[in-house]
């Protein structure tokens, strides 16, 4: 009779600690997964062909990797998209073979409902920052769906934009099979419905492949921003330093046909009026004022390169490119004063008589264009 209320009591704490134990791995979170780390050997990357149980490997760790992406994790998101793009990477180029086997598994994975469709934000700009990763590393075209994924029309800003950086990896080699119309009307779909500064910046250095299409879609792309400092200073203006150096390439300039060259001369027109009007109505210092200084600055150094022998070889040309390079040095220049004799130089070329400075009447709003996105 005595033992009765031990055995009750014994009972009791076997209960408290069964429920205990039982509430403990409820509510205790679970073990965090582990980092992931590139995975694949580098003979793979460099092997001519590749064995069915290779490419079984190749697809298990893309597979693993994009899986990883969906981990509540930050640093296990951050460690699987590296994962991605150091799996991609070889010493020297990789090889064919595994090139269209990684690319292939890249697109099963990154086009699947569990990535393409995740809530998540961070889940897609972490695939799409690995595919345009992997695009730089491999540079295959079989990577255009998945490219052509991130800039559709209802994706967010900031995934088009890494869209954007993926093409450039992708289209030089579309472009040379005759592929890349689908490709580039993407490209110049999302850089005209976001003319930012960084959109532009990247669809220029995407854009700069020697092929007929590409570089009128350049010319076309720095017009639409052209049509914007004709309405006030759009955002970043820095970026039209960019795109200028690329037409002056002796093997660029050779494979423009007379009207393309033409259309290049009217650009390097427009631009460097519209840069030196904004730049003169902002003031001294840091900010808008240096950036389109470097704008106009870089300009007249491409037609610099562009008035050699083997470009144009105009030495009229050349000089007023010099003149304005160092007025444009001196402190609190004019700019429009500067380079004011280039357009009526150009125009005495043969070839060039219809280029003409943009019309500044009325004249432009100096105030920022903003872009949302």
């Amino acid at each position: 009779m005595n033992q009765l209320p031990r055995v009750v009591h014994a009972v009791g704490l076997v209960c408290i600690f069964v429920v205990s134990s039982a509430l403990a791995q409820m509510i205790a979170p679970a073990p965090p997964a582990a980092l992931r780390k590139a995975t694949l050997p580098f003979p793979i990357k460099s092997a001519d062909s590749l064995k069915p149980e290779e490419i079984a490997l190749i697809n298990s760790a893309v597979a693993e990797n994009f899986a990883a992406l969906l981990d509540p994790s930050p640093a296990v998101q951050q460690s699987a998209r590296e994962a991605i793009i150091n799996d991609s990477r070889a010493v020297g180029d990789p090889s064919a073979a595994f090139s269209n086997a990684y690319a292939q598994a890249v697109v099963s994975n990154i086009t699947a409902r569990a990535i393409a469709n995740a809530k998540p934000i961070r889940v897609r700009l972490n695939a799409a920052v690995a595919l345009a990763r992997v695009a730089e590393a491999i540079q295959n075209p079989k990577l255009e769906p998945a490219v052509l994924m991130f800039l559709a029309d209802n994706q967010p800003y900031g995934l088009r934009l890494w869209g954007v950086k993926a093409a450039k990896g992708i289209l030089p080699e579309l472009a040379k099979a005759n592929a890349a119309q689908k490709l580039l009307a993407a490209v110049m779909n999302t850089v005209k419905k976001y003319p930012t500064g960084a959109m532009t910046a990247d669809a220029y250095e995407a854009l700069q492949v020697r092929d007929a299409a590409m570089i009128n879609a350049m010319l076309e792309v720095i017009y639409y921003r052209v049509a914007l400092y004709k309405k006030g200073l759009p955002e970043d203006p820095h970026a039209e330093a960019g795109p200028f150096g690329f037409f002056t390439k002796l093997n660029v300039w050779n494979a423009l046909n007379p009207a393309q060259r033409v259309k290049v001369m009217q650009a390097f027109c427009d631009v460097l009026v519209l840069a030196a009007y904004h730049g003169d109505a902002q003031p001294q210092g840091p900010g808008p004022r240096e950036l389109l200084l470097q704008v106009v600055k870089g300009v007249c150094q491409s037609l610099q390169v562009a008035a050699q022998p083997d470009l144009i070889g105009d030495k009229d040309l050349e000089a007023a490119a010099v003149t304005a390079i160092r007025v444009i040095g001196t402190s609190g220049a004019n700019l429009s004063q500067a380079i004011k004799d280039i357009p009526p130089v150009i125009r005495k070329i043969k070839g060039y008589e219809a280029v003409a400075e943009p019309k500044l009447v009325p004249p432009p709003s100096t105030n920022p264009i903003v872009v949302s996105n």
